[in-house]
């Protein structure tokens, strides 16, 4: 037996080479294993005027390093274009008789090369074993990586599966003399300059930029408020001969960085644009070129006359976004962002038309999309259908920089993300059930095949629920009135991806053979997911039934209103079971004591909410509702001026809550602002008529909480003896948001309060 890197292994039968190869990820194009041979004492490197380019091949290949010079197997690394395709990122590796010659035009394509030797020793399982392989291979899309989830911090499983971006926002903020200042932590430019990743600063929204400072230090630069943005967010006059400046440095700073070549700026995405004096002026235009200008100054000033700025584009700048790339210098690459169409699972396209003939005339072409099943919320999904498209359009519309998206954290959506580091690479290169089945084999699976089958059942199933973004749609607001008004239809709304009643029949038919797909592998995690899509699946049937009966309720049969109660009754207990199927997948992904995503509770509240509305809308048609203190219903909220005063305390009535003895939560969330809510107290408070005398203090829940764009501890329990008639009972709430001497549109905050009675525990 072996001691390596601390673990014990067992000395084993290796796996056939075919197994070894479903371990390549991304697959090589071209690759033929043709033995194995020892790895004596580690691996050392050759080659010449290669410099820091061994240290990034070696990083890959690190734990097999030579620790002496006699007794090593070879990498000969090259730097030549002979034979390669042109591709960037292309690689060849071949056997020499020591050892391995590595080809590529670039370092990057050495690293690639070093990371498919990794690979196949990993999935040999023995370490001190060296492939003798033949390999030829080159990506789809040259740049491949994300922003924002988890993605910083994870880099060595990115650069694992050949991910070679990452995007970061740049740490803005100003000196105490004023002077812009922009910086990134070092320690994540060493750990991605070792992982084989490029780091591309963000500059943020122009718009969204008061927390940096930027309206203190320059009040003069503010130019309102955001015509149909979110509240805290301030225009920015772009006109303004302060504001380039400030650009300037702080794109110079980052620029100094070691490392960094690219720059990406955010267009705004709020309403209009920002300001400008001459309102005949393009808003969207005049940005993008007003940066580009900071960026040549910029970059001269670092020293660094070859990097790239890079332009995102956003919802707002879609109707100018053709005359954006009109505007723009050749050289300047544009990322196509939309929150509307690259944040969608929908089976459309999310690149317009125009985009291809502008990428073919030789422009540097981008796209930021998800690549989950909602950015708004967290549900499973092995959709590697929906990827595979997805990338045949990028490779098609000659895209050279992916920015994906994948909140709140990778492992969340592991299969979506291996999917999109092969069909990044190669968008032909295996079937989504060839997918699926090397998935099988790399995670060890038991069945395989039967993993592959359930994984292409419930794909496109999954496809047909998120892609008509019911999330987010029920997230944001409800399907119920539509339903009541008659006014759901196939191929629209929370229907868009299904053609018709048959549809959704079908779908639940082969979701039945997918929970016995999932019972056969014995997995828990796929019997969550099967339970969520057929869950969510039937919700939308019921809601469309629904849709036929409700807007004649009033002139039902009792036949037909029969029939409406068993309707309403099924939805509920739907709900309910659905949203606990996403709860029990939630927690099989979440590690022990780790804090739950807010955008996974959302979505759990949004399936709930449905049914809290539905159930309203029936009593009021005279269906009485058995579960109403059960709901979580909101009862008030919290607004920015609360806290003038610095803490607040926030008295709700809950007396039509309160309907008898048991545990009380109250649950905070924040809807906008620039600012979160801290909690200290919450009680539970009787009062008898309207004699202040008689307040009496039931029950206090006393800890501290936050509630934001993250939210911890932002849940109350209120423990309940006894209910008494002709009692008023309200919460008293102890809260802060903010300092009261800084100004109130620099602390904003503003969210809602939710108050239900918990179910007894079984």
């Amino acid at each position: 037996m072996l001691v390596i890197w601390g673990c014990l292994l067992l000395t084993a039968t290796p796996p056939p080479d075919a197994v070894v190869l479903d371990h390549l990820l991304p697959r090589p194009r071209q690759v033929q294993l043709h033995g194995w041979r020892p790895l004596p004492a580690g691996l050392g490197y050759r080659g010449a005027n290669l410099g820091a380019a061994v240290a990034a091949v070696a990083w890959p290949l690190r734990q097999y390093n030579a620790t002496r010079t006699t007794d090593v197997a070879r990498l000969e690394l090259r730097l030549s274009a002979d034979g390669l395709p042109s591709a960037a990122g292309a690689y060849r590796i071949e056997p020499t008789a020591d050892g391995l010659r590595l080809q590529a035009r670039e370092v990057g394509g050495l690293v690639n090369a070093a990371q498919t030797i990794a690979q196949l020793i990993a999935a040999r399982g023995e370490p001190w074993s060296l492939p003798q392989v033949t390999v030829l291979d080159w990506p789809a899309l040259p740049e491949r990586g994300f922003w924002g989830g988890d993605a910083s911090s994870d880099l060595d499983w990115l650069a694992a599966r050949k991910f070679n971006l990452l995007e970061v926002h740049g740490e803005l903020g100003f000196a105490a003399d004023g002077t812009p200042t922009a910086k990134l932590p070092p320690a994540l430019l060493e750990k991605a300059r070792l992982s084989g990743i490029q780091v591309v600063p963000i500059l943020h929204h122009l718009e969204q930029l008061a927390p940096t400072g930027l309206f203190r230090v320059h009040p003069e630069l503010a130019g309102g408020g955001a015509h149909g943005g979110s509240t805290g967010q301030t225009l920015v006059r772009l006109d303004h001969p302060n504001l380039a400046p400030v650009i300037t440095r702080w794109m110079s700073d980052l620029l100094r960085l070691p490392d960094v070549r690219a720059l990406t700026v955010w267009l705004a995405e709020e309403g209009s644009g920002n300001a400008l004096q001459d309102a005949t002026q393009n808003p969207f235009v005049y940005e993008a070129l007003l940066v580009e200008r900071c960026f040549a100054a910029a970059a001269a000033a670092a020293g660094k006359p070859q990097a790239q700025l890079r332009v995102l584009t956003t919802q707002a700048s879609f109707k100018h976004n053709e005359a954006i790339l009109a505007a723009l210098a050749p050289r300047t690459a544009v990322i196509h962002y939309d929150g509307g169409r690259t944040y969608n699972s929908a089976r459309k396209p999310v690149l317009e038309p125009y985009f291809q003939p502008w990428a073919a005339a030789g422009h540097h072409l981008g796209v930021c999309p998800i690549l989950t099943a909602d950015w708004r919320g967290v549900a499973p999904w092995h959709g590697a259908e929906f990827i595979q498209e997805r990338f045949r359009n990028f490779a098609a519309c000659a895209v050279q920089t992916l920015v994906g998206y994948a909140p709140p954290a990778r492992r969340f959506y592991d299969f979506l993300l291996e999917a999109s580091a092969q069909y990044a690479w190669n968008p032909e290169a295996m079937s989504p059930a060839e997918f699926a089945r090397a998935y099988a084999v790399r995670h060890n699976l038991r069945d395989a095949a039967a993993f592959a089958e359930w994984a292409t059942l419930t794909g496109p199933i999954g496809q047909d629920l998120y892609g008509s973004r019911v999330i987010v749609s029920w997230c944001y607001g409800s399907s119920i009135g539509t339903a009541n008004r008659g006014g759901l239809k196939f191929g629209e709304g929370v229907l868009a991806e299904y053609r018709d009643a048959a549809h959704l029949a079908d779908n639940l038919t082969k979701l039945r053979r997918a929970a016995a797909l999932a019972d056969q592998l014995g997995m828990p995690q796929l019997q969550h997911e099967t339970a969520v899509l057929s869950g969510w699946t039937s919700l939308l049937e019921l809601l469309w039934q629904l849709n036929a009966l409700l807007p004649q309720a009033a002139k039902l049969e009792p036949a037909q209103r029969q029939q409406v109660a068993d309707l309403l009754r099924r939805f509920d207990d739907t709900a309910d079971a659905t949203k606990a199927a996403l709860h029990a997948w939630g927690l099989g992904v979440l590690a022990a004591g780790e804090a739950a995503p807010s955008r996974w509770e959302d979505t759990q509240d949004a399936i709930a909410k449905q049914a809290t509305e539905l159930a309203a809308l029936g009593e009021a048609l005279g269906f009485p509702d058995t579960k109403k203190a059960y709901r979580r219903t909101k009862i008030g909220g919290w607004k920015t001026a609360d806290f003038n005063a610095g803490e607040a305390r926030l008295s709700l009535d809950v007396t039509s809550r309160v309907v008898d003895a048991g545990t009380y939560e109250a649950e905070f969330q924040w809807s906008n602002g620039l600012l979160g809510l801290n909690v200290r107290e919450v009680t539970l408070q009787a009062l008898r008529g309207d004699d202040e005398t008689t307040l009496q203090v039931l029950a206090t829940d006393r800890h501290d909480s936050h509630c934001g764009a993250w939210n911890k501890g932002h849940l109350y329990r209120l423990p309940l003896a006894k209910v008494e008639p002709g009692t008023t009972y309200r919460l008293l709430i102890r809260c802060v948001a903010g300092d009261p001497q800084r100004p109130e549109a620099d602390r904003t905050s503003n969210g809602d309060v939710f108050f239900r009675k918990l179910p007894a525990a079984p």
